[in-house]
């Protein structure tokens, strides 16, 4: 390019008129500093062949109102696409009614499908026809242009708000066919089968898939007739005369017993944890024997102490002193496990805490457990060796 000029404007008063700038007022349908935009409301059109032409007006274009059907005002300025139709209304011009609605919308609104009632609908879409509407997908036990009848197997009242169908129901062994009455649900009965769904016999009768049977057989009629005669007993007799019922006294008693079962399964606890430690006392009850034998031992040692050294007399008279302790924790476990045993049987007896006596079991035992004997009896045997 050679010998571009450009023409710059402002606003300064005094000075000479710009020469070759622009200021557009564009129509309304127009927008932009050169007014080359549709303004809102409208969209851009060309020519079908304006790529081609070589006029700079074709690849402009021009401005179109939006085609809606008056349903929105906005649609895209290029693709003339409608933006947010209403009325119920879709499609790229708002030329389509929603589901659930019936109608043209380019001649009117677009109207919900009442199928039956626009409230109390069973299709989810209609379409319009020469008279007004069809709903086109009844659900299951619905009929008719506007789904306003139940179908065969069904029965119900949709003339008003809230009706709907339900099934028939007819009971197969009861009924002379699955249909009823399309209104009442009424099946249509077998001889001596009654009910609105055939299922009810005469009395002393059970339907069965033979139909109504006798109940009067050599078993189930003796029964029902000792119930009979039971029921006219309990109806013949008079009640008025009778006390009051003691409830206060029985709701004392039960508030006592919700009182006293927490205690006595504390108590029923304290006694199978004294068992479990009684059993475990029958692991030692050879103590005694083996204290025996230890005593029996200890004379023998002293017979062959007799010229053993003053190390080894010191050394019996230790085995002679655990001896004794042996024979006191004994004697104390016996009594124990005795007192045990007895606990609760004599009602006179002290009241004695059965906790307090476990925890005394435990701590003898213990003691036992704790008690090492092996270094007392190798010096014993090594002294008098």
């Amino acid at each position: 390019l050679h010998n571009v000029t450009l023409d710059v404007a402002s606003s300064t008063y005094g000075n000479a008129p710009a020469k070759g700038v622009e200021m557009c007022r564009c129509p309304r349908e127009y927008i932009g500093t050169s007014c080359q935009d549709p303004a809102p409301g409208y969209y851009r059109r060309r020519k079908p062949n304006y790529l081609n032409s070589k006029d700079i007006l074709d690849l402009v274009g021009w401005a179109e109102p939006c085609a809606c059907n008056n349903h929105t005002n906005i649609c895209d300025k290029e693709t003339g696409v409608c933006i947010n139709c209403g009325g119920n209304t879709m499609g790229d011009h708002c030329d389509q009614c929603m589901k659930g609605f019936y109608g043209d919308p380019s001649r009117g609104p677009c109207r919900p499908c009442a199928c039956p009632h626009p409230t109390n609908s069973f299709s989810d879409t209609c379409v319009p026809d020469a008279v007004d509407y069809v709903c086109i997908n009844c659900q299951p036990g619905y009929t008719g242009r506007h789904c306003e009848k139940c179908d065969v197997g069904f029965y119900g009242d949709l003339s008003h708000e809230g009706g709907k169908c339900s099934p028939c129901n007819c009971n197969p062994y009861g009924s002379k066919s699955r249909e009823c009455d399309p209104r009442t649900g009424q099946c249509q009965c077998n001889d001596g089968v009654g009910g609105r769904d055939c299922t009810v016999c005469s009395h002393g009768f059970i339907l069965t898939e033979y139909g109504c049977k006798s109940c009067e057989d050599e078993c189930t009629g003796i029964l029902l007739k000792e119930l009979y005669e039971m029921k006219l007993l309990i109806d013949g007799t008079n009640l008025t005369d009778l006390p009051k019922l003691p409830w206060g006294y029985l709701d004392r008693i039960l508030k006592e017993e919700m009182r006293l079962k927490p205690l006595v399964e504390d108590y029923q606890s304290n006694i199978t944890k004294g068992k479990e430690l009684v059993d475990k006392f029958t692991f030692y009850l050879d103590l005694e024997a083996k204290a025996d034998m230890l005593l029996v031992r200890a004379k023998d040692y002293v017979t062959k102490a007799v010229g053993v050294s003053g190390d080894s007399k010191d050394t019996f008279e230790e085995a002679k002193k655990l001896l004794n302790e042996l024979n006191k924790i004994w004697q104390s476990l016996k009594d124990l496990v005795a007192e045990l045993a007895t606990h609760g049987l004599d009602p006179t007896g002290p009241a004695v805490s059965v906790q307090r006596m476990l925890q005394e079991a435990e701590r003898l035992l213990q003691e036992i457990k704790s008690r090492d004997f092996g270094p007392d009896k190798e010096r014993a045997e090594r002294e008098l060796r």
